[in-house]
């Protein structure tokens, strides 16, 4: 299992340019094999991953070359801020496309995450902000793409939509997002799209709001239409959330419904949430080229979530993602996809419900067990 684990690790980052010069003394793939499994084994930082391969030194000899030993923490520093961010994703990318196969018929959520502690006043540099597609029935990163300086996401997500193969699969964006060259990619790709509409779309945003909520007051009297009504209740609240959906669209106007490329339906979600003593209620509007069956569509304006706790959380939680202060060069980005990637084998760990914390605990004192989550096969019996 030693030769498969390690054999797969160094296959998946062999493809990386090496920035440095031709007599180096640490092998390139040697550096991100340590990175990769100190990280899976609860090591955060440069010093844990020099800690980690140390300790770890009589094991990891005779499977890395390992010429000069373990590299110490300034070599890990420079090699991460120098290696392309960009080759680092494609890595990522390759190693997501193993565990999922494929995206057809599943939903891919795109949403932002920043790294809050990776700026710095006295470099004027911002914190790194990052855009994920996260495949939301496998519970699997993607792929990744940084938010360049002075930009925002909207930049950032059409070049994660070219790392992705989208055919088949439904893909869900927050208002930011909702953009007609975002609808377009997603649709020439062989896609579909839920986009929420805010008010960063006024006209348009004003004339589903007026619209809908008018169908809504009128019962959608000779509209066609799906509904979909739903009620639970705990910890002391009760939610009701009722969806329409409609492809009766004739309200909008034909520069509209041509500019929002494959645009087939609107979608209301109200959600009314009653608390002791008062009662909250409030309506999102989103745009879909799917048609127009409310229980369907309210299932995966739901599921958009669940990156926030599948990987948002999981990464602040169990990676300590947020008080990571890395941030010369690229050496943020890449490490944000070090991450990534050791989430994914991680949560395609099924034989143990212990939440990724304590995986990376039992990885730390397991090395057979850290072995079989990189080759994925401590799922088998």
């Amino acid at each position: 299992m030693e030769a498969v684990a390690i054999g797969l690790v160094l296959s998946m980052f062999s493809a990386i340019e090496d920035p440095r010069a031709s007599n180096a003394r640490h092998r390139l793939v040697d550096i991100f094999a340590i990175a990769l499994l100190a990280m899976l084994s609860g090591y955060d930082d440069y010093p844990g991953m020099v800690e980690f391969g140390q300790d770890r030194l009589d094991l990891l000899t005779g499977l890395l070359a390992l010429p000069h030993g373990i590299p110490s923490v300034s070599t890990f520093r420079r090699v991460f801020a120098a290696v392309d961010p960009a080759a680092m994703g494609e890595v990522l990318g390759r190693w997501s496309a193993e565990l999922v196969k494929t995206c057809a018929g599943k939903q891919i959520a795109i949403d932002g995450k920043a790294l809050r502690r990776s700026f710095e006043r006295a470099w004027k540099k911002m914190g790194l902000q990052m855009v994920t597609a996260y495949c939301v029935e496998d519970s699997l990163v993607l792929c990744q793409s940084a938010v360049e300086e002075k930009s925002n996401e909207i930049t950032a997500v059409p070049k994660l939509l070219d790392m992705l193969d989208v055919t088949g699969a439904v893909v869900t964006v927050d208002a930011l997002n909702t953009q007609k060259v975002i609808a377009k990619q997603i649709i020439d790709g062989g896609g579909d799209y839920v986009m929420a509409l805010k008010e960063n779309h006024p006209h348009l945003h004003d004339r589903v709001v007026r619209n809908i909520d008018d169908l809504i007051l009128e019962k959608f009297a000779g509209v066609e239409h799906t509904c979909n009504d739903t009620t639970e209740a705990g910890h002391g609240r009760i939610d009701r959330r009722r969806v329409w959906a409609t492809d009766q669209l004739t309200w909008l106007t034909a520069e509209q419904r041509v500019e929002w490329t494959g645009l087939r339906s609107v979608v209301v979600v109200e959600s009314t949430r009653k608390l002791p003593g008062k009662t909250e209620q409030f309506r999102r509007y989103y745009l879909t080229s799917l048609p127009p069956d409310a229980r369907e569509l309210g299932r995966l304006i739901r599921n958009h979530w669940a990156i926030e706790n599948g990987q948002h959380w999981c990464l602040d939680m169990g990676f300590n993602e947020d008080q990571s202060r890395v941030r010369t060069d690229h050496g943020d980005e890449n490490l944000a996809a070090i991450r990534r990637i050791a989430l994914n084998l991680l949560k395609q760990d099924k034989s143990r419900k212990i939440g990724i914390s304590n995986k990376r605990l039992k990885a730390c004192g397991n090395w057979k067990y850290l072995l079989s989550v990189v080759t994925g096969t401590s799922n088998r019996k």
